[in-house]
């Protein structure tokens, strides 16, 4: 009878029993039944259902030790998730804190900021955190606050700037005080001294104390010193006006200053300056007349004598109305003094 081994396969090895029969030789001890074992935990079992049982037994509690560490794992994962969101919580909760907290002392409630600059602030800060970051806190800088208050400090005053540009520009003062301002104020003043002599020196003409030549030269001498009195009259004016540009330069430069220097608690109204210019331009101009003639004060630019004196070194000694005095001196005389006695006995009035 053919041998099987431990584990119910034939036994092709071993050799039991002596071959052929012989006389007087017995029967084979019967064959052991079949055996199965395990390939697990090399467990041995008498048929293949039990075998497979075991096997099945085997595969539910490694798939049970299985899913228990998986859940473990999961829990341990969950765990982790869970105290790093709430670490990062933490952190952004303290954040919002500190920069809360940094608006404050700069006197500003900081939900009047909260939309536009400090939630996107924290919002960028928390974006670089890792996930599972230990230390989510270090995201966050220190100075965030103050960050966040110089960056809207900054764009504040260059914002109250552009609002002083529109109105201040390079030649603001120049234009709102232009040279032009002067011209009808150098001509009546200047009109007030010599359009009388101008009339003086055609009275004199038709007088016959003047002939054509002597009214021509005085004429022109007046041109000369009308010319020379216009110029000074403008440069006093120049002088005037330039003060007023400097004080004017001065005032829009100190509102620059105060726009370059806006705390975040401060206001500005760019408007409140410019109507300010405005008015001190208004001020300026106004004043204008009153502040040159101050200046020109009581100085003479030409005195009828001055141009007689031309008129008559033109003429000579001729008498325009007759026949030169024996001598020739008096009509010249005349000339010189138009308060003497002239040859027909007037008066040197013109």
């Amino acid at each position: 009878m053919p041998q099987f081994t431990a584990g119910g396969q034939l036994d092709l090895i071993s050799f039991h029993g002596v071959r052929g029969g012989g006389k007087g030789g017995g029967s084979p001890p019967p064959a052991p039944p079949p055996t199965y074992t395990s390939p697990s935990d090399a467990m041995v079992f008498n048929s293949p259902a039990e075998l497979n049982a075991h096997l099945s037994q085997l595969q539910q509690e490694k798939d049970a030790t299985a899913a228990a560490n998986q859940a473990k794992a999961d829990a341990a994962t969950a765990k982790n998730e869970q105290d790093f969101l709430t670490r990062r919580g933490e952190a952004l909760t303290g954040a919002r804190q500190n920069v809360n907290r940094a608006f404050q002392l700069a006197g500003v409630d900081p939900s009047l900021y909260a939309q536009s600059d400090i939630d996107p602030a924290l919002n960028r800060a928390a974006s670089t955190i890792q996930d599972l970051d230990p230390n989510p806190s270090s995201a966050f800088s220190p100075t965030l606050g103050q960050d966040i208050i110089n960056s809207i400090t900054t764009g504040k005053r260059g914002e109250a700037l552009r609002g002083l540009n529109q109105t201040f520009t390079p030649t603001y003062a120049n234009t709102a005080l232009p040279s032009s301002l002067l011209d009808p104020q150098v001509t009546s003043l200047v009109n007030e001294q010599f359009d009388p002599l101008t009339q003086q020196l055609t009275n004199a003409r038709n007088r016959g104390t003047l002939t054509d030549p002597g009214y021509n030269a005085a004429l022109a001498a007046l041109q000369q010193k009308r010319s020379g009195a216009e110029a000074t009259v403008r440069n006093l004016g120049e002088g005037i006006l330039s003060g007023e540009r400097n004080d004017l330069g001065d005032y829009i430069s100190g509102a620059r200053s105060t726009a370059s220097g806006l705390n975040l608690a401060d206001t500005f109204d760019p408007s409140a300056y410019t109507s300010e210019a405005g008015r001190r331009v208004q001020t300026d101009i106004s004043g204008l007349p009153g502040a040159l003639r101050n200046a020109v004060g009581g100085t003479q630019f030409a005195t009828l004598q001055d141009l007689m004196n031309a008129g008559g070194a033109s003429q000579g000694a001729t008498n325009a109305l007759g026949p030169t005095p024996a001598g020739g001196a008096g009509a010249a005389t005349d000339l010189l003094d138009p308060n003497k006695k002239r040859g027909l006995g007037t008066q040197g009035a013109f």
